[in-house]
């Protein structure tokens, strides 16, 4: 079998060893073993003219013509794959990547056992936990008995809260419904008043100034030209009006960049008395007016807030809502005219003319007498 020369490496004779192919899977008759057999084109196996190597195999002669039409497959390719259950001859195995034959019940190699099954195939259920049924029977019971929902029954008996604290979000519950469905008072709103952290009456004077305005409350007349980019007219105590952008807006302060281009200037919000847009600039200066008495006494802006003035929300509304016409005078006095149309909490919005829109400062209003605003009609 094997030949030592001077005690040099094994020699072996030539022909006494057969290797098995590379691509020939070792065959194991073991149960459960899966076994992979492959079949390699081999030219010489099948003969150049293919006709006495497959005449008695009609599939094989197929293979073989589609072999010579399409050419041979590249060399070391697997022709078929057939995957068989118990071992060598064994039945083919429809699916599953390594499974055996006694997985029928669970996954895999290592896998965890399917449910039991009763005759049929169908599923088993396993019987229940009786804690399980009777903390369910007195979960029932306590939610007929009180009125509330079924899972603030079990959170009540888990000890995750009281009973007290159930009906009271209850009824907050149903007095937040109440007062959108019913009053019509906006959502947010609705759960403060719920809550009682704002009464009814002023969430109902909210809500209709929310509907008047589009921009949010809050947000002033320069701080919307600000988001708008546009160019505005600024009416200034000092300046007068004013044609340009407003840059930045602050609580306190803004930037304006005129348009005549002169430089980028810093002022106090109480220093400017209205703003409009450009295209409403001509039909406000029509419709100006001028109290000569109260400009006899030269007031400007003031930062001083016992100098201001803050007509009523209510009052108001009666005004946007009668549509009449209605004065307002600034503190050096001038006056604009026109129907309110909306306002916030730091200016009013006036229509004049044919449809152009004013905002002025509530920090710009004269704060004497009857002169506060404004007495309906000219």
């Amino acid at each position: 079998m094997s030949d030592r020369s001077d005690n040099g490496p094994i020699l072996r004779k030539r022909g006494t060893v057969r290797r098995r192919p590379r691509d020939e899977a070792r065959q194991d008759a073991g149960a459960g073993r899966v076994v992979i057999r492959r079949k390699i084109y081999d030219p010489k196996a099948d003969g150049q003219s293919g006709s006495s190597s497959v005449s008695g195999d009609p599939a094989r002669a197929r293979k073989v013509d589609s072999w010579r039409r399409e050419g041979p497959p590249p060399r070391g390719a697997a022709t078929r794959v057939e995957r068989t259950r118990g071992g060598v001859g064994g039945r083919p195995e429809r699916g599953g990547r390594g499974r055996s034959s006694d997985s029928r019940g669970g996954g895999g190699r290592g896998g965890s056992r399917g449910p039991a099954r009763g005759p049929g195939g169908k599923r088993i259920k396993p019987p229940e936990d009786p804690a399980k049924i009777a903390l369910r029977a007195e979960a029932t019971a306590l939610a007929e008995d009180k009125g509330i929902p079924l899972v603030h029954a079990y959170r009540i008996l888990k000890n995750q809260t009281t009973l007290n604290d159930v009906l009271k979000v209850m009824m907050r519950k149903e007095r937040f419904d109440r007062l959108v469905e019913k009053d019509g008072i906006d959502r947010e709103l609705a759960g403060q008043v719920a809550s009682g952290h704002l009464s009814k009456q002023r969430a109902l004077v909210l809500t209709r100034m929310r509907s008047l305005r589009k921009q949010k409350l809050h947000l002033d007349g320069i701080k919307t030209a600000e988001q708008s980019k546009a160019e505005v007219y600024v009416d200034f105590f000092d300046g007068g009006w004013v044609r340009g952008r407003v840059k930045v807006s602050r609580p306190y302060d803004f930037d304006f960049e005129p348009t005549d281009g002169g430089e980028v200037t810093t002022h106090f919000k109480h220093d400017a008395k209205a703003i409009c847009g450009v295209d409403a600039y001509e039909a406000i200066q029509a419709a100006a007016e001028v109290d000569e008495e109260i400009r006899a006494a030269a007031l400007s802006g003031t930062e001083d807030r016992s100098q201001r003035v803050r007509p009523d929300d209510a009052w108001l509304l009666e005004l946007a809502n009668r549509k009449d016409l209605v004065r307002f005078v600034t503190r050096d006095g001038e006056v604009l005219v026109g129907n309110l149309k909306a306002f916030g909490r730091w200016d009013l919005e006036l229509v004049v003319g044919m449809g152009h829109v004013v905002t002025c400062f509530f920090h710009a209003l004269h704060a004497s007498g009857k002169r506060l605003g404004v007495a309906s009609g000219r």
